[in-house]
């Protein structure tokens, strides 16, 4: 049981309930995860074309860009 229910309070409407039982996963969620492996395919593209180390480090900032993208999504979609 949530601490907002426990303690009379009603969550907010967008957030989702949490009764213990599993979520159910949306299409737009889905598309946004399809979204972001393809951009991590095209990052691991990039580094192909790129074999420096300057290449690299591009990479691994383009990767780094692509995984904060998907981390906030995934926390905004989980309100």
């Amino acid at each position: 049981m949530s601490s907002a229910s426990s303690s009379g309070l009603r969550p907010h409407p967008l957030m989702r309930i949490r009764d213990g039982r599993e979520a159910r996963v949306s299409y737009v969620e889905l598309l946004f995860d399809l979204i972001y492996v393809f951009a991590i395919i095209q990052v691991s593209h990039f580094l192909l074309d790129h074999l420096t180390p300057l290449g690299a480090l591009q990479a691994l900032l383009l990767w780094f860009a692509v995984w904060l993208g998907w981390q906030y999504t995934a926390w905004v979609t989980n309100w």
